[in-house]
């Protein structure tokens, strides 16, 4: 399986990621850069974390059926 570049992604419109209430860093995927392989099986999306003093962004792939997990690509701003 060939896997793309890593899609454009926002900072508005995250699906949010539950955080324990004493974490800095908020978490969200950007629904925008979900896609499914129906071929290979795998979603991938984007996953955007923001602190008090960076953005950081994960382009990550997951195949449910066998709980595959893997990171493509970083981004640190």
């Amino acid at each position: 399986d060939t896997v793309p570049p890593p899609p454009a992604y926002r900072l508005s419109g995250l699906i949010e990621i539950e955080m324990p209430r004493t974490a800095s860093v908020k978490m969200g995927v950007d629904p925008k850069t979900i896609v499914l392989n129906h071929t290979s099986g795998i979603v991938r999306y984007v996953v955007v974390a923001r602190g008090p003093s960076a953005v950081n962004a994960t382009y990550e792939g997951i195949r449910c059926a066998t709980g595959e997990f893997r990171i493509y690509a970083r981004q640190v701003q």
